[in-house]
């Protein structure tokens, strides 16, 4: 069931009070009607009664999914590492009455958008993981054959089942298919690294950068 607290902010235009209703969690799994507004992107947005201003608030909010075994946690801002907000994260659990179980998939995200690709993965059945892996040699190839490309964003996306991968820089946007093969290998490649656990991590590009660094480290040292 969907938890929201009212609160009190100031619009970022005009910036007259205004009383929101701050989702705080919801069951994506029997809440279908606010799982879409989370992948339409509307699910934080708010409108000001004052100047009409539409704008997106984000505020420390939990998802959860049993149907397809995962939690995700948004915390807006930076965060240093998952450890920093172990303490936080476990009075969230507790103040929803969810217990951690080894074969769930906990997540941390930073905005709406990781939260709404993270969800779309999991229902789909993908890694996380293995998907930033693809993420970083697809971008890795995008880099390649263009050369001046600063890619800014990376999101997996599920169209109609059509699976692809976004890669946004200033002066465009790249789509690459999703390729399972590809997936696959990495999989077998990883597999020793990568496991379950009931533990929240951030998953994302620095995921990815510290893990090769981590097996560049250990297979210099057989």
């Amino acid at each position: 069931m969907r938890k929201s607290n009212l609160k009190n902010i100031s619009c970022p235009h005009c910036q007259q009070s205004m009383t929101i209703d701050s989702l705080i969690f919801i069951n994506g799994g029997i809440e279908s009607d606010l799982r879409t507004k989370l992948l339409n992107s509307t699910l934080f947005l708010h409108k000001c009664p004052h100047c009409q201003h539409e704008f997106v608030y984000e505020n420390p909010f939990l998802y959860s999914d049993c149907k397809h075994k995962f939690v995700i946690y948004l915390r807006p801002g930076e965060i240093d590492a998952a450890a920093d907000i172990a303490d936080e994260i476990s009075a969230v659990m507790r103040q929803h009455s969810l217990i951690t179980h080894e074969d769930y998939h906990y997540r941390i995200v930073s905005d709406h958008l990781q939260l709404s690709e993270k969800l779309q993965l999991f229902e789909h059945g993908h890694d996380d993981r293995i998907m930033e892996i693809c993420k970083f040699i697809y971008q890795g190839k995008i880099i390649k054959d263009h050369p001046d490309t600063i890619i800014t964003n990376a999101f997996y996306l599920n169209d109609h089942d059509h699976e692809l991968f976004l890669f946004i820089s200033q002066q465009e946007t790249f789509q690459v298919a999703f390729d399972q093969t590809l997936y696959d290998e990495i999989f077998e490649d990883f597999k020793g690294q990568i496991k379950q656990g009931s533990h929240f991590l951030q998953i994302d590009q620095q995921w990815v950068f510290n893990l090769i660094k981590t097996e560049f480290e250990r297979r210099n040292r057989q």
